[in-house]
């Protein structure tokens, strides 16, 4: 598998542990077998968009946060994000997530020889 889902499995792992749930205890939840979550945890599986979903909102985290780490989007901005990925398939979801991870990096950029900070970093 790639590094992506790798560092995903060891952050839903992190995860499931801070809320000190078992791996059996999450599956349950996400509604998958024990043993496919040990395999996304070890980064050996690919889990569907709906498996992944189903996991963030079973430990109750954010799936960005699962995915870099940290959370991008803002409320405020939910129902833009949703909007725009509607009808999109996984690639066409990760051009844009990449697509707006370079611009975010070029304003910032931009902006750190004006003097004028990022919102938040």
């Amino acid at each position: 598998m790639g590094q992506l889902y790798i560092e995903v499995g060891m952050r839903i792992r992190e995860e499931r542990k801070k809320r000190k749930l078992t791996q059996l205890a999450l599956a349950t939840e996400s509604g998958v077998m024990e043993s496919y979550m040990s395999d996304i945890e070890n980064g050996k599986a690919q889990c569907s968009l709906e498996k992944f979903v189903r996991i963030a909102n079973a430990l109750q985290v954010p799936s960005d946060l699962l995915l870099y780490g940290r959370v991008y989007a803002t409320p405020v901005y939910d129902k833009e994000y949703n909007e725009a990925g509607q009808g999109c398939d996984r690639n066409e979801l990760m051009a844009m997530t990449a697509s707006a991870l370079a611009t975010r990096d070029a304003i910032r950029r931009a902006l750190k020889g004006t003097g004028k900070a990022p919102a938040s970093e």
